[in-house]
Formats: structure tokens, C-alpha cells, sequence
């Protein structure tokens, strides 16, 4: 599902699981109250599990890091296209301009053109103008003209896309190799460790895998959450997060075609290149097999027309529901922090 969808829906279900009672007992997602910190970090949670996707609302509007870094290739990729794209229509149309009497010259020459040689001439050099400035838009369908842009501008973008990946990876395996190093030599503790190896998962892992998976993503981010969280001292928020990254997972993703990992384990130790040596024993196959099953419940596709319709109405059912629980039920509030 679309990032915006993933992150009202993390928020509307901490209400749920804050304000009806049997939802509240839920272990691990019943939160005891509802705050505006909280709500907050749902949101951000429900969002995290794509954070191995470069275009993610994650990556583009929550990391700042990634925010900035995908923000200054895409601000360069389009000032390159709209260079290239005046040199092809307001360049060649001044050129024209430049060259004018000998273009004329030359038309006049050609059999039944020749009469419209100084008209056409100039007719072609202003419309050249008036497209660079009006936009890129039109350019894509001038005959050659457009064909030679829309060439470049997808030799561009392929450009531009990888080199987000490659700096995005780069920025997920540095802040893993700084986590670890920092706690090797001052705080030495294991669950520091274990947040600084999820950065570099975020970076190694394909989409839908190891962050999507309930024995990866889910419990080892939920780990760090609650350590994270009984550290600054608020330890509710841990229930926040859990319930926001839960959402992501098994009450949005799994609804789609793609559907989710019942593990991570196929992906690691494909990852390890141990499933070729591990896959001539008969027990290992079965284990396998079983692993590597992907839960789906296929009521949408994501991107599609039918999806979009699907997801503002999921949303809207989740949230209507959610108010009516809010303002429902006697012993629901909210507070700051």
C-alpha cells in the first residue's frame, strides 16, 4: 500500500488498540493510553518497514539524511533535463534564427517548398522558442526532436535512480558501522548492537523481505523500540511503535497481491549463500518450504486505480471507527507525552 495510507492507518489502529477494551488486553499492542507522542510514533513506525525502498515516504519526508540526499539528485536531475531541453528547442531555435538566410537560401532551392522558405524558416525557430519556455511537456511529441529527449530523459533518470540507491545505501550501512563501532568502544551493549546491524539490513535487503517479515522487521525492531524506550523512560511508546510497524505489516501489506514473508530466514541465508549447500538435505527442503511461504490475503493491488479506491476506503472505514471509539468509550483521553 501507498506510504500515506500505511501511516494513517498505523495512527487510527493506536487508537483502536488504546481505546476498546478487548484490543487494549492484545499483548504487546494494547497501549493504555493515547498521546500525542504516540501517535506520532505509530505513524513514523507504520512507515519504517519500507525503509529498504528508495522513493519510501520513509525515506523521502521522515530520514532527513535520505530526505536530503534523494532531494539534491532529483533538484540536479531536473536541472539537467531542463538544460538539455532549452539547448533542443531555444538553442536550436536561436541557431536557426542565426543561420536564417542560409537555411532560406538552401529551402529555396527545394522544389515546392521554396515559396515558404522564409516562413517556414522563422515559423519553426519561434515555435522552437516558445516551447523551451512554455515547458517540457510539448517537447516529448515534436517529431526527432522529442524522441532524442525522451532518450536522454530515461538515460537521466536511470542515472539519477541509481545513484539515490547507491547514496542511500551508503547512508543505511554508515549509520549501522558508526551504531556498532560507537557502542564497541563506550557502551558494549548487546541491543545497541543489534540496532546497528537493522541499519544495515535496511541497505543489503531487498523490499519486502527482511523489514517485512515478523521474525526480522518486526521483532527485532519492536526489541530495539522497547529498549529504546524504557531508556528515556517512556515505555508505553514502545506500544506505540509495535502497533504502528504490526499495521504495516498485517493490517495493510498483507491485504495486497505482493502479500508478506512468513519469515526472514530464506532471505538471510540466501543472502549468506548457504541455500545452495543446504538444499541437498531432505529436512532443510521441508524447513524451507515452510519459511519461505508468503502470507496473502489478495483483496488489492498496489498502485492500481482499484487499489487507490480500496485504500481511502479502508482508511475511511479505520478512522470513523476509530473517532467513534475515541469519543465512545468512558475511559479514553489524550495527552501530550
Amino acid at each position: 500500500m501507498m506510504g500515506a495510507t500505511h501511516y494513517n492507518l498505523g495512527i487510527f489502529y493506536y487508537v483502536l488498540f488504546s481505546t476498546v477494551p478487548f484490543l487494549i488486553s492484545v499483548p504487546f499492542l494494547g497501549s493504555q493510553c493515547i498521546t500525542l507522542a504516540g501517535i506520532l510514533v505509530a505513524g513514523i513506525a507504520a512507515l519504517l518497514a519500507d525503509a529498504d525502498q528508495q522513493h519510501s515516504k520513509f525515506n523521502l519526508d521522515v530520514n532527513p539524511v535520505t530526505g536530503a540526499a534523494v532531494g539534491i539528485v532529483d533538484t540536479i536531475k531536473e536541472i539537467i533535463i531542463t538544460i538539455i531541453g532549452l539547448i533542443m528547442t531555444v538553442g536550436l531555435g536561436i541557431l536557426i534564427l542565426y543561420y536564417s538566410k542560409t537555411i532560406i537560401a538552401q529551402l529555396e532551392a527545394v522544389p515546392k517548398v521554396g515559396k515558404y522558405a522564409y516562413n517556414l524558416t522563422y515559423s519553426i525557430a519561434i515555435f522552437l522558442i516558445l516551447v523551451g519556455v512554455t515547458g517540457k511537456r510539448t517537447i516529448r511529441h515534436i517529431p526527432i526532436i522529442g524522441a532524442i529527449y525522451n532518450s536522454l530523459h530515461r538515460m537521466i533518470d536511470k542515472g539519477a535512480n541509481l545513484i539515490k540507491r547507491v547514496l542511500i545505501f551508503l547512508i543505511y550501512v554508515s549509520l549501522g558501522a558508526v551504531t556498532i563501532v560507537y557502542n564497541y568502544s563506550y557502551l558494549h551493549d548487546g541491543i545497541v548492537y543489534i540496532i546497528g546491524l537493522l541499519f544495515v539490513a535496511v541497505a543489503i535487503f531487498p523490499h519486502r523481505t527482511f523489514l517485512h517479515s515478523l521474525d526480522g522487521g518486526l521483532l527485532l525492531f519492536s526489541l530495539s523500540a522497547l529498549y529504546l524506550s524504557n531508556k528515556i523512560g517512556y515505555t508505553y511508546l514502545a506500544n506505540a511503535f509495535i502497533i504502528g510497524y504490526f499495521s504495516h505489516l498485517y493490517l495493510s501489506d498483507i491485504l495486497t497481491k505482493e502479500g508478506v514473508p512468513l519469515s526472514c530466514i530464506p532471505t538471510v541465508i540466501k543472502a549468506l549463500r548457504l541455500h545452495e549447500i543446504l538444499n541437498k538435505f531432505k529436512v532443510y527442503r521441508a524447513i524451507y518450504r515452510v519459511l519461505n511461504i508468503r502470507i496473502v490475503i489478495p483483496l488489492t493491488e498496489t498502485g492500481s486505480r482499484e487499489g487507490s479506491i480500496f485504500e481511502l476506503f479502508y482508511v475511511a472505514v479505520v478512522m470513523i471507527v476509530a473517532i467513534i471509539a475515541f469519543f465512545k468509550i468512558p475511559h479514553a483521553s489524550l495527552k501530550l507525552i
